[in-house]
């Protein structure tokens, strides 16, 4: 990170204050509105975007003669983040969702036929999620099956909560809590949120940069 942003730094553009791992400038021979470069930092791959091309191949050429760098024409996706990028006259616009990961998942739940009603929050209003009670006597197979899903859904979950989705953040720390200690009903609970995703296949977040 501290050679990146250095090498960054020196080639004109600057970390956020509030997002360190985005960088945004203009390089000293490019200094039009419409040059402005944005750049995500993720370890050692870099994602970036600009109006200008020609302010994109003058980085690109710099950037190269500092480090040893593969480049990647137009992304379409970033580990494993589907990317929308619109430019217009006023603003660039890049949208990152995980659709296909969502979409994955509504399927291995079983909540992918036309059937199965989307419900409009990741968990039931009112419902004591926390107070589930514990099914006495359950076989030991069955409480083995009920964890390993029940951490199935939570890895999934988590990994969109933490990339696009921060709205299933507090159903899935609710979820993990019973990862070792998982009943029917926490399946239940973690496919209601399923049957949430399934109708917001398209939610992400949204990078705006004027």
């Amino acid at each position: 990170y501290l050679k990146a942003t250095e090498v960054l730094t020196s080639l004109g553009l600057h970390e956020c204050q509030n997002a360190p791992c985005i960088f945004r400038g203009y390089l000293p021979s490019h200094t039009n509105p419409e040059d402005k470069i944005i750049l995500g930092l993720y370890v050692n791959n870099l994602i970036y975007f600009s109006k200008s091309q020609e302010a994109i191949k003058t980085f690109e050429t710099n950037l190269n003669h500092k480090l040893n760098v593969e480049f990647y024409k137009n992304p379409t996706h970033f580990f494993g983040r589907q990317l929308t990028i619109r430019h217009n006259d006023h603003e660039t616009t890049i949208h990152v969702d995980q659709q296909a990961t969502t979409e994955n998942l509504i399927t291995n739940a079983g909540h992918n036929h036309p059937h199965v009603v989307p419900t409009n929050t990741p968990y039931c209003p009112g419902y004591p999620f926390n107070k589930i009670p514990q099914i006495p006597n359950i076989p030991q197979q069955r409480k083995e099956e009920c964890e390993h899903m029940l951490r199935q859904y939570v890895g999934s979950l988590n990994w969109l909560s933490t990339g696009t989705r921060p709205d299933l953040s507090t159903i899935t720390n609710m979820l993990a809590q019973y990862s070792h200690n998982a009943n029917p009903s926490h399946i239940t609970a973690a496919k209601y949120v399923i049957k949430y995703l399934k109708g917001t296949t398209n939610y992400g977040i949204c990078f705006l940069s004027k």
